[in-house]
C-alpha cells in the first residue's frame, strides 16, 4: 500500500501579476476514496471542511514566506551598513 504523501499530488503554477495582484494557481490531486472518512466526519461537524484548513495553511505559507525575504534584505542592509561603518 502506497504511504499517504505519496498519494497526493501538488502543483503550483505563478500566472505573475494581474491588476495589482500576483496570482498562483495550487492545485492538489487526492484519489476521492481518500475523502471519505473525512466528508463523513465534516457531515457530522466533527472536522471543518478541507478548504477552510487549506486557506489557512496557504496565507501562513504565503506570509513567512514574504517575511523570509524582508528578513534576508533587512539582513543585507544591516551588513552593508556594518560594513560601511568599517570603512569610515
Amino acid at each position: 500500500m502506497a504511504r499517504l504523501n505519496q498519494t497526493i499530488s501538488v502543483e503550483a503554477t505563478d500566472h505573475g501579476n494581474k491588476e495589482g495582484k500576483r496570482t498562483i494557481l495550487v492545485e492538489i490531486k487526492v484519489k476521492p476514496e481518500l475523502f471519505l472518512l473525512p466528508d463523513m466526519l465534516v457531515n457530522e461537524g466533527a472536522l471543518a471542511r478541507v478548504e477552510s484548513d487549506l486557506k489557512r495553511a496557504a496565507k501562513s505559507v504565503v506570509e513567512n514566506h514574504i517575511d523570509a525575504g524582508r528578513l534576508l534584505l533587512r539582513s543585507l542592509a544591516e551588513r552593508k551598513n556594518d560594513d560601511q561603518e568599517i570603512k569610515k
